[in-house]
């Protein structure tokens, strides 16, 4: 298992949680599993698609996304996360911040 977090600064520069997401192994499948903040718990999303640069993860039951896929550009430096579903579909670039 791999875990992640995402967050934001708000304007008063606390550091904010947004999204804890877990990739997860179960016998030969692989599920990428995000908890957005609220009540409504984890989502599993199962990984249908994978290569040198990035994967796409599916659940076509959910209401939305039904889509996720991270792309990561070595020649940028920059991972991109688009979630899409019903015609939607919403970007977000990430950058490193090293310590």
């Amino acid at each position: 298992m791999l875990e992640g977090v995402s967050y934001k600064i708000s304007t008063k520069g606390d550091t904010v949680i947004t999204e804890k997401i877990s990739l997860v192994q179960e016998g030969d499948r692989y599920y990428y599993v995000p908890d957005v903040a609220g009540d409504q718990g984890p989502i599993r999303f199962s990984i249908t698609q994978i290569n040198e640069t990035g994967f796409i993860a599916e659940n076509p039951a959910h209401d939305f996304p039904k889509k996720i896929a991270y792309t990561y550009s070595k020649k940028n430096n920059q991972l991109t996360a688009t979630i899409s579903g019903d015609g939607k579909s919403i970007g977000f670039n990430f950058e490193k911040i090293l310590k």
